[in-house]
């Protein structure tokens, strides 16, 4: 039953939560952690933004109030339907409206000059009222630095080359400090709504977006035990409000740093305790690992972000939000599709260019007998150390890029047969590798990027239950960026290495890997020629694992033939066959060095005797012509 405040002179700190019924458990636990660390010489009004929440769950609230702590429901009903059409025109479906709400609060609440708005994942472990006494000074916010977007390569390109804001300013909307009476001569609810209403900006974490670009350079940063996020970063400093960001939440997962803490205080919520221990039981696996696989989305949407010529950065870089805001949206529409169609064409003449100069070079090439040299422009290999790779992913970072990895490669591939980009017309043999009992060292000849999807695709048709892992080139791992960095750098890849401790690690991972039974892909070719049909000279490495490892060699060769379907360049699609041998095993009467040459002369005649029945004719080289 909700009970009135004593009249008295202590001063008020306003909190605001935002929140569907969906979340109220978890804000419950939120407010507990306050009233029970929070300094009494002060009141306190919690203020609940919503469009709705039950009359259970609104008892159930208003049960843990106190003396000095106050709930109050505000409805943002109005606000959010004035704008619904924008935001679901605009911003991302799998966020919750609510994430929004927070940018209403300096207008709707005028009668406060300084607010703290807190997202309801979280609890505090000190006194709130120390946040709400920091000085502000001038600026409109006060936050901490986010933690998620320098874990990735890719979230910091985006940071700083979309947002357009520094790294080093990058803030978590999540916990906000908030100079009300500022953002209200600032406008910020006018600027935001300005902004949704003229240009379609691609945003990862919308309402974390729009705030870091509306308050840029008036920001107080916070120390960081404000918001201290549910990590594996080591953190050994004070420690004031957990943060259960992103999935990793204690009511989903186990194990989550910090936990301790949530349960301390969920355990104290007297109705609402049962029900967080009922959302836990009921979280499956599926769901779990639908978790770590949406979190890819947000990476998905890097690349199309950054390839779009509207982005926070473009449109705001040399101007003011002001300037921006009053060109007309006619005018700035058809230069984004100018731009665009620019944009598009001269990457296409770029990419026909770069290919003729490939084909060229392989022509030249073959005549001089340099099978194994590259001829595609690969950017220069960075020396890849021990401590910048885990080859069996051990660290569980490494498993959840691994899963999301495996799962954006999966929806290209699937928006690639789709489009009748890719097609694989048969395999033959597959039951040789369906039959395999043991690791084995794949090969197959190298002739594009998406080579590699095939073979994966050929491992997956036979349902085995071993992992397909993949040798590729240092800098292919180390300066590889964007999506296809991602990939290079996720799925099960093992990436040599210019340095000699690195290369340890890596023979002794392939050991590990093939004496579990687990398969690994080596192109004996070593370099990429672009659509070369013909099989080139091996090089000894992938026979030479073969041995040292005692597991057999199982050849691949892949063969192509023109579809009707034109790629960008208006070439011909290619349509694969995957052969697959029969597996070579090695002889114990000879030396390891023999076993080496034998197998890789058996591999090659498996290639050539494919090459030659695929296509109708004899393997002859250009320089045998001659």
């Amino acid at each position: 039953m909700q009970q009135p405040l004593k009249k008295n002179n202590k001063p008020l700190i306003p909190i605001f939560f935002a929140t569907d019924d969906n979340y109220v458990p978890f804000m419950a636990v939120a407010i507990k952690s306050i009233t029970e660390n929070y300094n009494k010489d002060y009141r306190y009004k919690i203020h609940v933004l919503n469009t709705g929440i039950s009359k259970d769950n609104r008892k159930k609230l208003l049960d843990l109030e106190t003396e000095d702590m106050r709930i109050e429901f505000n409805d943002v009903s109005e606000r959010i339907n004035a704008i619904k059409q924008l935001l679901d025109d605009n911003l991302r479906d799998y966020y919750s409206d609510a994430i929004y709400y927070r940018l209403f609060i300096p207008t709707m609440f005028a009668e406060y000059k300084k607010a703290i708005y807190i997202d309801c994942d979280v609890v505090l472990v000190d006194d709130i009222s120390k946040m709400f006494n920091i000085d502000l000074k001038d600026n409109l916010l006060g936050s901490v630095l986010d933690e998620v977007a320098p874990a990735f390569p890719e979230f910091i390109d985006y940071v700083e080359n979309a947002v357009g804001v520094p790294l080093n300013q990058y803030f978590c909307s999540g916990v906000l400090l908030m100079n009300l009476a500022g953002l209200r001569e600032f406008k910020i609810e006018e600027k935001f709504i300005g902004l949704l209403s003229k240009y379609n900006f691609g945003t990862i974490a919308p309402d974390q977006d729009y705030l870091n670009v509306m308050c840029k350079n008036k920001v107080l940063y916070l120390h960081p035990g404000w918001d201290k996020q549910s990590n594996d970063v080591p953190y050994d400093d004070d420690l004031y409000l957990i943060h259960y960001n992103m999935f990793r939440k204690p009511w989903r997962f186990k194990n989550v740093p910090y936990e301790e803490y949530f349960w301390k205080y969920a355990e104290m919520t007297t109705d609402f305790y049962d029900d967080v221990l009922e959302i836990q039981s009921e979280y499956t696996d599926e769901k779990r690992e639908a978790d770590i696989a949406g979190a890819g989305r947000m990476i998905e949407m890097v690349k199309n972000i950054m390839n779009s010529p509207v982005t926070f950065k473009s449109v705001l870089g040399h101007k003011s939000i002001d300037a921006a805001l009053k060109e007309t949206k006619a005018s700035k529409k058809e230069k984004r599709r100018a731009e665009k169609r620019a944009s598009k064409e001269q990457q296409r003449q770029e990419r026909i260019k770069a290919r003729q100069d490939v084909l060229a070079k392989i022509a030249l090439y073959e005549k001089a007998g340099k099978f194994n040299e590259d001829v595609e422009n690969d950017p220069p290999a960075k020396e890849l150390l021990p401590e910048n790779v885990d080859y069996l992913h051990k660290k569980l970072s490494s498993k959840i890029k691994e899963k999301i990895a495996f799962s954006l490669a999966h929806k290209v591939v699937r928006k690639l047969e789709k489009m009748n980009m890719f097609v694989i017309k048969d395999y033959v043999g597959l039951e040789n590798l369906a039959k395999l009992k043991t690791g084995a060292v794949l090969t197959c000849n190298h002739f594009n990027p998406f080579d590699s999807f095939a073979i994966q695709l050929t491992y997956e048709k036979t349902k085995t239950k071993r992992k397909l892992y993949r040798v590729i080139k240092e800098g292919n791992y180390t300066s590889v960026d964007g999506f296809y960095g991602l990939l290079m750098r996720n799925c099960n890849t093992l990436p040599l290495s210019s340095n000699r401790k690195t290369m340890k690690e890596f023979l002794s991972a392939v050991r590990i890997i093939l004496a579990r039974g687990d398969l690994v892909l080596v192109y004996p070719e070593q370099s990429m020629w672009y659509n070369y049909r013909k099989p080139r000279p091996r090089k000894e490495g992938a026979f030479n694992l073969a041995v040292k490892n005692n597991v057999p060699i199982l050849p691949m060769f892949i063969t192509m033939e023109d579809t009707d379907q034109l790629d960008d360049e208006n070439l011909p699609v290619q349509a694969y066959t995957i052969h697959i041998g029969q597996p070579i095993y090695s002889d114990n009467d000879l030396s390891s060095k023999e076993n080496i040459e034998m197998m890789r002369k058996k591999e090659y005649a498996f290639c050539v005797q494919t090459y030659e029945q695929a296509y109708g004719k004899k393997l002859v080289y250009d320089t045998e012509e001659k």
